[in-house]
């Protein structure tokens, strides 16, 4: 490929802590502090992009669809698609009993697929203006 996407901003309380490839698809993690971890985070921003692929439908809610379970319904929300996740408790390693709340965005952008996890607090002004690629040409 001869270039990549990366976030286009980001919040000014968040640092950049890495990129995880997982099956072809990048991810672009941040979070409260700039060093890796594997503790919670309640300002973890990841945005992941999903390369176009032949097997993908070019239907962002069929997409969508594919991977997210049926019990977690998305809702349009202007060119997003928008899923809340239901609560649930880490183990005593991390926080102990604390719960975790995040939401996730999913949005097509000069023919590529995108989401986001955010933070559960994030209103629609915030989702519009960070949840937005910005494509990087590759130097050869």
């Amino acid at each position: 490929m001869g270039y990549f996407f990366i976030p286009a901003e980001i919040p000014e309380s968040i640092f950049f802590k890495g990129i995880l490839v997982g099956g072809n698809a990048p991810n672009f993690i941040y979070g409260s502090t700039p060093l890796r971890s594997d503790e919670y985070d309640p300002l973890a921003f990841i945005m992941t992009w999903y390369p176009r692929r032949e097997s993908y439908s070019s239907d962002l809610k069929v997409f969508v669809s594919g991977l997210v379970p049926r019990t977690v319904p998305t809702t349009p929300m202007g060119k997003y698609y928008f899923a809340e996740r239901p609560a649930y408790t880490v183990s005593e390693e991390y926080k102990g009993d604390a719960t975790i709340l995040f939401n996730m965005v999913w949005w097509e952008q000069e023919g590529e697929f995108f989401q986001c996890s955010i933070p559960a607090d994030w209103k629609q002004e915030e989702i519009e203006r960070y949840c937005v690629a910005k494509k990087i040409e590759a130097r050869r």
